[in-house]
């Protein structure tokens, strides 16, 4: 679906959800990277994340929910 404004978009397809999920729950995240574009606003205008900066962000959140499955099950063997 094209949107013409921000206010169309989904907020699960907004900047700030991506930036707040990876800060929160990064897998929930990793749906909408891998769903779809991520749309935020520049100059007025609307724009999607490239294709450099999704794979970086799809990347680091796949490092930030390994990491924590790693802590714990750690946390699970030290018990």
């Amino acid at each position: 679906m094209a949107f013409t404004s921000y206010e169309q978009v989904p907020w699960f397809r907004k900047s700030w959800f991506i930036v707040l999920g990876f800060i929160i729950f990064p897998p929930v995240t990793l749906y909408s990277l891998f769903s779809g574009d991520i749309y935020y606003q520049k100059n007025g205008q609307l724009v999607t994340y490239s294709k450099t900066v999704k794979l970086a962000a799809i990347i680091l959140c796949l490092m930030m929910s390994m990491s924590v499955v790693a802590s714990s099950l750690v946390l699970i063997h030290l018990l």
